[in-house]
Formats: C-alpha cells, structure tokens, sequence
C-alpha cells in the first residue's frame, strides 16, 4: 500500500533485489489488478526488472479485481480525470525513486492502462513508454517515447 494524497494506492510490488537499472510501471487494463497484470509484474521480476502495478480508479474502487468485468471497470474508467491519473502516478513515481534511486522509469500499460501510460509519459521521470493497445483504430497510441530501454 502506498499513501496516496487523499487515498491509498493498493499496488503489486515484485523487486527482485538485483542490480537492474531499469523500473517497470505496469498500468493495467479496466479489470484492475487482477490475476493477469499480477502475472506480468511476476514475469518481469524473473527477468531482474523491479515492476510495480497500481490501481487506475483508486478513488472510485480501490481493491478492484473483476479479471473480466468489463461493464464494471468501464464505469470506473468514466469517473477517473487525467488529473487524477496524473496525481497518483506521480505519487507512486516517487515511492519508486526511493525504493531504486538510480533507475530509469519505464511505463507500460494495456488497453486503457496504455491510455494511462500515455498520459503518464508526460512526467519528466518517465524514461521509455510502451503502449499495448488491441484496436486497430489505436495504432497512433503504439508509441515509445524516449527510448532508452536498457
């Protein structure tokens, strides 16, 4: 749990407390931090990446876990401002700058955790962006920004 401004962030934290200069920020899709965005934070660990997912709609329903609601995380998705995506990524950037102060930040997100990620390359900690987005219409949002992965 990190302390938000004025709510707490219910993250998944994987470090593999190995000398890696890299940091994952995994935003996830609608369905929250279900099982399958835990998989990939696990899955990068493995690969000596410290990874960190955090919920999209803390202020709205912090614990989500739905794995397939779509209607329900879609509701959510409504109630959440850029300002808000803004404020508690940043918030959970800087927990991850005390926890590896050397590393480079890299956001990743999925469907609208990439629309996250999108709007969170905007923060100057932000090192690389990757945007996982399945529409063809998204193809725009398939950028990476700063590239300098490893």
């Amino acid at each position: 749990m990190i302390k938000g401004d004025q709510i707490p962030l219910r993250c998944w934290w994987a470090n593999p407390n190995k000398n890696n200069n890299n940091v994952a920020l995994v935003l996830p899709e609608v369905y929250g931090i279900d099982n399958w965005v835990r998989s990939v934070v696990d899955r990068l660990q493995e690969k000596s990446i410290a990874s960190l997912t955090m919920p999209l709609f803390a202020r709205t329903v912090p614990e989500l876990d739905s794995e397939n609601d779509f209607i329900e995380g879609r509701r959510h998705k409504e109630l959440t401002t850029t300002e808000q995506l803004l404020t508690d990524r940043s918030i959970v950037i800087q927990w991850l700058k005390q926890q590896n102060q050397q590393s480079k930040i890299i956001g990743a997100g999925f469907c609208f955790g990439g629309h996250a990620a999108f709007i969170t390359s905007t923060l100057p900690e932000i090192s690389a962006t990757f945007v996982f987005m399945e529409l063809l219409s998204a193809l725009l949002d398939l950028v990476v920004y700063h590239p300098v992965w490893i």
